[in-house]
Order: C-alpha cells, then structure tokens, then sequence
C-alpha cells in the first residue's frame, strides 16, 4: 500500500481541460459552424478552413485541387 501511495505522489495528474468534449468556438464564444469543403466534402470548422471566393475548403491541398 505504501508503494502505490509513493507512485501517485510521483505520477502528475493530468491538468484538466474544460474543453473536452466541447465544440469549436467561434471568436464571438458561440458554437462554429461545420461546412464541407468543396473538393472532398470533409466537413470542418468554419474558422479552421479556407475560402476562395465563394468556395469552401478544408485544406490548401483541396484548394488547389479544387480549381
């Protein structure tokens, strides 16, 4: 029992994330929306994406084969 003690004292729990679980937050603090990319149709939050003009993309990679 006492050795166990000892290994918990020596392990650091981990530091807790109150996201976990969340959804991606918009700058305004609301939920982002998801939109699909237009070349392969991944849906990805709309602040982690890339637009050309009216396009969507999840990727520079889907951009540029998306032209």
């Amino acid at each position: 029992a006492a050795a166990a003690e000892a290994a918990k004292a020596v392990v650091p729990a981990a530091p807790a994330r109150p996201d976990d679980g969340a959804r991606p937050q918009s700058p305004s603090g609301g939920a982002e929306r998801l939109l699909p990319c237009s070349a392969c149709g991944v849906r990805v939050p709309e602040g982690r994406g890339l637009r050309d003009g009216e396009r969507f993309f999840c990727s520079e990679t889907c951009r540029k084969a998306g032209r």
